[in-house]
């Protein structure tokens, strides 16, 4: 098939997808236009909508050079169109490989401060005794943003106003935890020059 008899993709500004497939006789293929609504739809982005478009083009353009028509497509060409697509360069897949390699031989060392840890305090109502003056029970926690965990937990001394005796534990749970990759935040009472 001569380079001016193939399928081609065009951009189309009119009503309709964003792009279109034409036969080799510039007529659009209405099946394609349908399946390309049907994205449009879903709310599929319109580079997905041309990715779409262009990976048919590349479908009826294999079937073309074996002289398929599209509509007698049979499962032997979609699997030697399968093959067809693996034994083709493919320039992401060898980049894909290449990272794939690399990290194997040589891990990758986390990001500096790559997992949050929280720092708040914690009133226990309902979970555990009150206290025999009817107070609940408090607690400093690090709670690991990423994993959903609580890493440390100290109990706080309701003697004292709630704000000061949360700040006389903060020293005590940041102690217990290793801060490498790791990015400390809290609330405001947790911003204090003392305790950074």
């Amino acid at each position: 098939m001569a380079a001016e008899e193939r399928y081609v993709v065009r951009e189309n500004s009119g009503i309709g997808p964003p792009y279109q497939v034409y036969r080799p006789d510039v007529s659009v293929i209405a099946e394609v236009t349908d399946y390309l609504h049907e994205l449009i739809a879903t709310n599929c982005s319109q580079a997905t909508i041309r990715a779409y478009a262009y990976a048919l083009l590349d479908w009826f353009r294999f079937l073309s050079t074996g002289g398929t028509a599209w509509q007698d497509a049979r499962s032997d060409h979609v699997r030697d169109y399968v093959l067809h697509l693996r034994s083709s360069d493919n320039p992401y897949r060898h980049r894909r490989r290449a990272a794939a390699f690399a990290s194997a031989i040589r891990p990758v060392a986390p990001e500096r401060g790559h997992q949050g840890i929280a720092l708040d305090g914690q009133a226990q109502r309902g979970r555990l005794q009150y206290e025999e003056d009817g107070s609940p029970v408090h607690a400093l926690v690090a709670f690991c943003q990423d994993y959903g965990v609580v890493l440390v937990s100290e109990p706080i001394d309701h003697g004292q106003q709630k704000d000061e005796a949360e700040l006389t534990v903060v020293p005590a749970v940041v102690e217990r935890i290793d801060w490498r990759g790791r990015v400390l935040t809290g609330d405001a009472l947790s911003c204090q020059r003392a305790l950074c």
